[in-house]
């Protein structure tokens, strides 16, 4: 049992300094107990001055008066208020009627305990109990009522903490006594309700608001911690304009216990914004710590409860799943008020379209902060490049250098910073600083200022450099491939061409066309038209490297309604030739992420592939963007989506799977696979989850998740497909030398019904059989097993399941010379006779 720190415990003593019961501070100079403590003290003292010392500690140590100063007899509560102190006060209380049956709680107290002839006292005991609920006597007053088998004599007034966060939920007043006779381990728990009416205005201190019943999984949130000094001593991190400005107003919000809300553009880095305000102005000592929502339809104030001494950070940028309602936004003032009494601390993130498409006033309650600009981008990437690289710095300010760093977004000065350190790493030593420079700029140079030469009139009567329209197919088609035969090259044009203008095939020219085009520049002159040459070998490559990947950007940012026909040119080309499948892959996801463009995913690029057959590319394109920090949450959505449809099945396990391998974002994996189990009705979709399953049992990082989320879903319901899936790959789990499913870890799951369900499916007979030969090793494990398998198979009636069970289990050498088709046949027999169906109602052989 963990125990709690005791800093804020004391004890009360009497007259002739002996110790009489327990205490605890709940703000400095204010303690509360049970008020038959403080009577049994100051029996003599009409006074009733009490005296009182730290419970940890050594007995004399700190001994200060205290004073009675409010009362409740009906609810056995005292309010004392004393010059002295104890070290620290209780963190936090939370409504006693708000506790759930069976939340466990911890005690600690001095205690008496009976010895022999007399007594024995301990300075401090710890003890643990379970919350049963509240009961009310025919008196009226209302107390808490739960079991604590430890609670001895001495231990009255001390705060019930509740177990995980500490938070006071009651304070002990007495065991319960039958006639005499100390009932089993019940005790009585004067509520929260009580000592906050009594304490009135003398203490100020974090009230737990009320919890929301039955909330749906999908809406609840995870969190993840921010690591306060790490940011404050990032080196990366530019401030943005108006820094210092919105760092006061920011403060002062906090201090008045008020929401932040930042409304900002994409790309201009609202997130490390957010974190580096809390970093920096959020009270010193206060746990700072990300929302992550879950998969829910739109933001509720509902999950956003706030805990003491947190200050939390919620993104809400998702176009589909973040809309802000009237009624969220109704809610935010009440929130506010949560968290100002929690001492709690909230900063929302919001793109500025959704803030704009509801908040047309100002809210009580909550700071609005525009952050209207990103950082300075030169700035930036210069930051990001100093610690590995310092040398350099300097050469970002080259003249050459210099203009492709400045006026790009916060996402864009990331990307070419780690375009510059992957050049750098690439660079051989012996070139110099002249060389070096003049690379980088054709790294970074986005080459428009060329570009809008061939694409864009210029309004001049001379237009001779325009491309036309097959001239910019030729320049797209050779931008994707980088290099290519000559004779590949006019083909695969001729098909992007064909795709961009909606015709079925390439148009054939006929003779009449061969001879217009026999007064052209042909297609050699077309290639230098595009700033390309062929190369020995027929080979046709951009005269510089970057210019033909700059032109694919070009045409994809300025020509949105060439973005489906592109993509589908480029699937095609990976489904005709396997040789090509990567560079599809590359470009599809790198133009996908450049505008953090999920809709495309969603709505043109899914139905692309399944048409072409080719559901692999599109998980690889959606896995990239899970990856990618700004893009995550919306394809997780995505993934949550599309395992209802079972065309996309497939395509959310490869994508889970590989997530769930990866580490990052492994409790969303296994609930996304979880999801695909329950919905399919394909045994090929089936099979590659249980595969997925598999691969992360053997995984040592994916491995803790899954087990611990199968352990779950074989609690709540073993029934589901997706709990027989899990149970057929933990049957070959192990902890130590036991099978899992016999193990400590999951002593919360009921065998017999697990069993039971695996006993109804045949698919999952053979985990029952590689169980019992587990178990056979061990006497106890081995009649533990058959047992809960007899049983099962007498509750159910399964007399046939039972029988293809047994046919299963062959030679006897497996199970350590042991026979469990016959102690299972003999178990069964002596179940069915013990309950309610005879003998003969199951009948295996």
């Amino acid at each position: 049992m963990s125990v709690p720190s005791i800093q804020s415990h004391g004890r009360i003593l009497d007259a002739q300094d002996r110790p009489v019961g327990t205490c605890f501070q709940v703000t400095p100079g204010v303690l509360v107990t049970a008020l038959h403590v403080v009577d049994d003290a100051s029996q003599d003292q009409p006074e009733r001055v009490v005296r009182f010392e730290p419970l940890a500690g050594r007995a004399g140590e700190d001994r200060a008066e205290a004073r009675l100063v409010a009362s409740d007899v009906e609810h056995d509560l005292a309010v004392l208020t004393t010059d002295g102190h104890l070290p620290t006060s209780a963190s936090y209380v939370a409504y006693s009627d708000d506790q759930v049956s069976d939340t466990r709680f911890t005690l600690t107290g001095y205690a008496m305990l009976p010895e022999g002839t007399g007594y024995a006292s301990y300075r401090e005991m710890p003890t643990a109990g379970r919350w049963e609920g509240t009961a009310t006597d025919e008196t009226g007053a209302k107390l808490g009522w739960a079991r604590a088998d430890g609670v001895q004599q001495g231990m009255s007034g001390a705060p019930v903490l509740r177990h995980g966060d500490g938070a006071v939920i009651g304070v002990l007043t007495d065991r319960y006594n039958s006639q005499g006779v100390w009932s089993s381990g019940r005790i009585k728990i004067s509520r929260i309700e009580s000592m906050l009416a009594l304490l009135g205005k003398r203490a100020t201190f974090a009230v737990e608001s009320s919890p929301v019943r039955d909330l749906k999984d999908q809406n609840r949130l995870s969190e993840s911690t921010i690591n306060r000094e790490g940011r404050r001593t990032d080196k990366t991190f530019v401030p943005p304009p108006r820094w210092e400005q919105h760092c006061n107003e920011a403060r002062d919000a906090f201090a008045r216990g008020d929401i932040v809300v930042i409304v900002a553009a994409p790309g201009v880095g609202s997130t490390t914004f957010a974190e580096q305000l809390l970093a920096h102005e959020a009270p010193m000592g206060m746990q700072l710590t990300t929302f992550e929502p879950g998969d829910w339809d739109g933001p509720t104030t509902a999950v956003l409860r706030p805990r003491p001494w947190y200050a939390h950070v919620l993104d809400l940028r998702d176009p589909d799943t973040d809309r802000l309602s009237p009624q969220f936004l109704d809610g935010l003032t009440q929130l506010a008020d949560c968290y100002r009494d929690m001492q709690a601390c909230l900063v929302l993130t919001v793109r500025a379209d959704l803030w704009r498409a509801v908040a047309s006033r100002p809210i009580a309650g909550i700071h609005v902060l525009r952050l209207d600009e990103g950082p300075d981008s030169l700035s930036l990437v210069e930051r990001r490049i100093k610690q590995p690289a310092a040398a350099l710095v300097p050469h970002l300010n080259d003249p050459k250098v210099k203009p492709h760093l400045q006026e790009l977004s916060a996402v864009q000065a990331a990307e070419a910073a780690q375009t510059i350190l992957h050049e750098w790493a690439l660079l051989s030593v012996e070139e110099d600083e002249a060389e070096w420079c003049d690379h980088l700029a054709k790294v970074l140079d986005n080459h428009t200022g060329e570009l809008n030469g061939v694409f864009v009139p210029s309004g001049t009567p001379s237009q001779a450099e325009l491309l036309s329209n097959d001239d910019r197919c030729l320049l797209i088609a050779l931008g994707c491939l980088r290099s290519v035969q000559l004779a590949e090259l006019d083909s695969v044009s001729k098909s992007l061409s064909a795709y961009l203008q909606r015709i079925p095939q390439p148009r054939d020219d006929g003779k009449a066309s061969a001879y217009e085009a026999l007064g052209g520049p042909g297609l050699r002159g077309r290639i230098a038209r595009i700033k390309a040459r062929v190369r020995p070998g027929e080979i046709v490559v951009f005269n510089q490297s970057a210019f033909g990947d700059a032109a694919v950007r070009y045409v994809w940012d300025n020509y949105p309604t060439s973005r489906p026909p592109i993509a589908e040119w480029l699937i095609r080309l990976a489904v005709k030739d396997a040789g090509r499948q990567q560079v599809a892959k590359e470009w599809l996801s790198e133009l996908v992420r450049r505008h953090q463009d999920v809709d495309f995913i969603k709505k043109k690029m899914q139905k692309l592939a399944i048409e072409q057959d080719c559901p692999w590319l599109l998980a690889e394109v959606l896995y990239d963007g899970a990856k990618d920090p700004h893009m995550r949450r919306r394809c997780e959505r995505v993934l949550y989506d599309w395992a209802l449809n079972e065309e996309l099945q497939g395509v959310v396990v490869a994508v889970a799977e590989r997530l769930l391998l990866d580490g990052e974002r492994s409790e969303i994996a296994v609930r996304r696979l979880q999801r695909v189990a329950d919905e399919t009705s394909k045994e090929t979709i089936s099979a590659s989850v249980l595969a997925a399953f598999e691969a992360a049992l053997q995984h040592p990082g994916a491995r803790p998740h899954f087990i611990a989320s199968a352990a779950v879903w074989l609690k709540q319901d073993a029934s589901k497909p997706s709990a027989k899936l899990a149970l057929r790959v933990l049957v070959s789990a192990d902890v130590g030398s036991l099978p899992w499913l016999l193990s400590e870890q999951a002593a919360e799951i009921d065998l017999q019904l697990v069993l039971g369900e695996a006993l109804a499916d045949d698919i999952t007979h053979d985990a029952i059989v590689t169980i019992l030969a587990k178990a056979s090793l061990v006497e106890t494990h081995y009649a533990r097993v058959v047992d809960a398998v007899a049983a099962a198979a007498v509750q159910q009636g399964a007399g046939m399941a039972l029988y293809r069970l047994l046919a299963r289990f062959g030679s006897e050498d497996r199970f350590s010379g042991r026979d469990p088709e016959g102690d299972i046949q003999s178990k069964v027999k002596l179940v069915a006779a013990g309950g309610n169906a005879p003998p003969e109602a199951l009948t295996v052989i």
